[in-house]
Parts: C-alpha cells; sequence; structure tokens
C-alpha cells in the first residue's frame, strides 16, 4: 500500500492487530524457531492457500514437529496475522523514499519500489484479498491497512492545500483514496500480466500523480531523458 508521501510523515508501520496472541520466545532458540514457522506460514499460505493450509502442513515446511506450532501459535489465524503484518513492514520500508529528494524523483522511486515489493509477495498479498471476503478478522485488518495508509497521505494532501499547491475543491480524504487504489491495482495488474510494459505502467502513473497533485513536470519513461523527442 504505497504511499508517495512518505517522507513527509512519520507514522506507525506494520502495528500488530488487536486480539494478537501469539507467543514471542525468550531465548535465541525459541526465536529462531518461530522465525521458521513465520517463513514456513508464508510459503504455505502462497502455495496452498488459506484453507488448505493448516499446522500440519505449516510445521512440515517449516521442518519442526506439529507440537511445536502451537508452543508459538495458538491457532493458523494467528500465523497469518503475523505474515500480514511482516509482510505489510517489508513493503513500507521498501518504498520509503530518501527525504532529500525532489517530488517527481520521489513518487518515481515510491512507485518503483512499491511495484517491485508487490510482485515479490504478490500471491501473498491476492490471497489476503480472498481471504477478507469471507473471514471478518482479516477483513478489519485489510481495512485497517488501507485506512493507515490512506490516512498519511490524506494529511500530506491536507497540508498541500493549506499551503496553496493542491486545490482545495477536492476532499484530501477521497483523493488519498481515489490515487492509492490506481497505484494498488496497477502493482496486482503489473504482477499479474507479463505482457504489459511495467515501465510504462509506472511512467503512467507517476505521470497521473503528478497531474492530480498540479505539477506540470512529469517523468520521463526510464531510460529517457526529457530532451528526446
Amino acid at each position: 500500500m504505497m504511499d508517495p508521501m512518505t517522507a513527509a510523515d512519520g507514522g506507525s508501520q506494520g502495528a500488530t492487530p488487536t486480539g494478537m496472541r501469539s507467543h514471542l520466545p525468550a531465548s535465541p532458540r525459541g526465536q529462531r524457531t518461530r522465525e521458521r514457522l513465520v517463513e514456513a506460514a508464508a510459503r504455505a499460505f502462497s502455495k496452498y492457500g488459506y484453507a488448505g493450509t493448516n499446522a500440519t502442513v505449516i510445521a512440515a515446511e517449516a521442518g519442526v514437529s506439529y507440537g511445536s506450532f502451537y508452543v508459538y501459535f495458538p491457532s493458523k489465524a494467528d500465523a497469518f496475522n503475523e505474515v500480514v503484518e511482516r509482510m505489510n513492514q517489508r513493503l513500507y520500508t521498501a518504498i520509503r523514499a530518501p527525504k532529500d529528494l525532489p517530488l517527481v524523483d520521489r513518487l518515481r522511486y515510491e512507485n518503483e519500489h512499491y511495484f517491485d515489493a508487490y510482485a515479490q509477495d504478490a500471491s501473498f498479498w491476492q490471497l489476503m484479498e480472498e481471504v477478507a471476503r469471507t473471514d471478518p478478522a482479516v477483513r478489519d485488518r485489510l481495512l485497517e491497512l488501507r485506512q493507515e495508509y490512506a490516512g498519511r497521505l490524506a494529511r500530506n494532501l491536507a497540508r498541500m492545500q493549506e499551503d496553496g499547491e493542491l486545490d482545495t475543491a477536492v476532499d484530501a480524504e477521497a483523493l488519498a483514496y481515489a490515487l492509492g487504489g490506481m497505484a494498488q491495482r496497477l502493482a496486482y495488474v503489473a504482477a499479474s500480466d507479463d505482457s504489459l510494459d511495467r515501465e510504462a505502467l509506472l511512467h503512467a502513473l507517476t505521470t497521473v500523480w503528478l497531474r492530480a497533485l498540479r505539477r506540470d513536470d512529469p517523468p520521463a519513461p526510464a531510460g529517457r531523458t526529457e530532451e528526446e523527442p
């Protein structure tokens, strides 16, 4: 869930959802085992789906005993929640651009890194969308993630409006959801259809963002300069 203005806002990342009850071991050995289980859960959910994954599958994927799973996680739902938080944290870490970049370069950086980060875990993000249709807890967490992202972006847009850099006729929160939804959907499309030109999609996305933010200096496509015809 990309925020092309993250450098301007220090919001929290990867917050643990309410009700998460997984056990956090104190010993290095326990920490390593739990980490193996989380990594195994991510692979298992991506390969077998939510319904096809259970404690036995995750334990086998991790190379530990069935009972070891329940030492660290009360249920597969708790393991799934942990994977969601790890994926979300990795996504936000990947897209955070250097603070000293100009706006155009920052947008390009964050859009590109968002596409890359989404593609790396595309099967899991798509699975989360599917699970959210039938699981209220996952649906609520997905909604929270979207609200966190949109909230950060909306605050930045509101500051631009206060500074006279953005049209105040457009609601900042609505614009945040519109632009964020565009980025998320294009990342999904880019990860799902190899026939599409990824660089062209990135260029189009960044250009539309800049136009929406009333910037008239869209970036040249990768590999070209502004002087080229």
